[in-house]
């Protein structure tokens, strides 16, 4: 193949800073074939993404800062294609990946110099979790009428990225792959499947990976491009089994009138990422009747094999990591459940009377008053209160043991 240039990236200065406790992350992906084309659709998605992976932004190195101005709120790091250099005869931009986010979010993603022009990645990193940070991989694969070699390359140098990582780190892959996985992709997927998305498939499966976009529990539209005449399936996301865990929804969105191009965006959602003590739900437990008569059963049962098989299968690399696997699978099974198992909540926001005896009262009664005797004369260590107040301390107790309590109506 030719020469490969060192690929343009774009890095802002900014400040840095952590994802705190109770913050949530929502990030969507979108093939937007052209920046500066997309800004009204870029502000639709804004509205509910904090991280904003886009691909084919068109720019040339010297129009990265874009990036940071097409969004008020938003701060950037973007790669130019390699094609786009002094010398190129192109008439106008092509390629490009970036990665948007949200300011506010105090999260200040760490760039990684990846060996590519069609991969940006970035580290988010988490304080006060026990999962320290977040890998993030957005990726543009060459079009389908370019060789297979090439293709090829781009799977490669993603595989050597995501193998320097430990497997316990959550990694979220998401982009346009110009590949259709069809059936393969999971319950969703639809077609045959052609030979870019059989390398993909092998791509996954050796990386112990998971569509999470096109896996039972996804919503929305199948398809992700439009011809015209046909629809097809070229954009995924992907995650590692760590992220399972923490994966709250995944879908894709429907077509809208700002949305100008050919492809439509997939939105990936992250449940609150906080290890500080939070308020105690309503004591809850699954609602197992209704699960089996609506077929939810089924529906976990799938998706739980989807999410924990490979995973488990995966050969443990030292006796060190054997808490962070646990609590990775445990996280995944609890991720599951509550996405597909419908649940009976139990509120106590009053407290009802379990007992109606007026003798059982009565004693309760007799102990307190025993009891503020007791206290008001000093709380003696002997003497005739101390004996009151043991004995009809333990007057209660002894009557419940022989009756049937009975609630109040």
């Amino acid at each position: 193949s030719s020469t490969r240039h060192i690929p343009h990236r774009y890095y802002p200065e900014r400040p840095h800073n952590a994802c705190t406790a109770n913050t949530s992350l929502s990030m969507s992906s979108w093939n937007c074939r052209g920046l500066n084309c997309s800004e009204p659709y870029l502000k639709h998605l804004s509205v509910t993404s904090d991280i904003i992976l886009v691909q084919e932004h068109w720019l040339w190195p010297f129009e990265l800062h874009k990036l940071s101005s097409v969004l008020c709120d938003f701060s950037a790091y973007g790669i130019s294609d390699s094609r786009l250099n002094e010398s190129s005869s192109l008439h106008r931009g092509c390629g490009g990946v970036a990665i948007l986010w949200r300011n506010s979010l105090s999260v200040n993603p760490l760039p990684l110099k990846v060996k590519s022009d069609r991969i940006c990645a970035v580290e988010v990193v988490l304080t006060s979790h026990s999962t320290p940070k977040i890998v993030i991989f957005n990726v543009y694969a060459p079009s389908s009428d370019a060789d297979m070699a090439n293709f090829s390359e781009c799977m490669l140098a993603l595989e050597e990225e995501i193998n320097r990582l430990h497997h316990a780190i959550p990694i979220v892959i998401a982009g346009d792959f110009n590949a259709h996985l069809g059936t393969l992709a999971g319950p969703r997927g639809s077609g045959a499947p052609n030979l870019r998305g059989y390398t993909l498939k092998e791509f996954i499966d050796r990386n112990h990976l998971f569509v999470a976009s096109h896996s039972s529990t996804s919503s929305g539209p199948s398809y992700t491009y439009h011809s015209g005449k046909a629809t097809s399936t070229v954009d995924y996301i992907i995650i590692n089994q760590s992220s399972c865990g923490l994966l709250a929804s995944c879908k894709g969105l429907p077509d809208h009138p700002l949305n100008i191009s050919d492809h439509l965006p997939l939105e990936l959602s992250f449940q609150s990422i906080s290890s500080e003590s939070a308020p105690n739900p309503p004591t809850s437990k699954v609602h197992w009747k209704k699960a089996i008569s609506s077929g939810a059963v089924l529906k976990y049962a799938q998706a739980l094999d989807e999410c924990v098989h490979q995973y488990l299968d995966t050969p443990l690399e030292s006796v060190n990591h054997l808490d962070e696997e646990i609590e990775a699978v445990c996280n995944a099974t609890h991720s599951v459940s509550g996405c597909t198992l419908p649940i009976c909540t139990a509120t106590h926001e009053k407290k009802h009377e379990f007992f109606n005896d007026q003798q059982l009262k009565h004693l309760c009664k007799v102990s307190k008053s025993s009891w503020s005797k007791w206290k008001s004369a000093g709380k003696p260590c002997d003497g005739i209160l101390l004996d009151q107040k043991c004995s009809n301390k333990a007057q209660p107790p002894q009557s419940c043991k022989g009756s049937v309590p009975t609630r109040k109506h």
